[in-house]
């Protein structure tokens, strides 16, 4: 899921056409495909999830996960089973 994010934040900026050739000269079939796979919905609601923007349910329990930078200790025990 974290790929398909860089994918899309990555790939949804187009670059300006060069000069002399159309803008959908430089288009990729191949990319166009991976991104009309993902799907923004998930992607909000997998980013809220993982922000701490609401709670969700670790091995049952209700838990809202307090940072995105925590190396050690219950937040990323608990991020990493969220993940998992």
């Amino acid at each position: 899921m974290a790929l398909a994010l860089l994918l899309l934040l990555h790939f949804s900026f187009t670059p300006p056409a060069a000069p002399g050739k159309a803008a959908e000269d430089q288009s990729n079939p191949n990319i166009q495909a991976m991104l009309d796979q993902v799907d923004p919905g998930i992607i909000y609601n997998l980013s809220g999830n993982l922000s701490g923007e609401w709670p969700v349910t670790i091995d049952g329990e209700t838990y809202t996960i307090p940072t995105r930078y925590a190396l050690s200790g219950e937040p990323i025990q608990k991020t990493t089973q969220y993940l998992y």
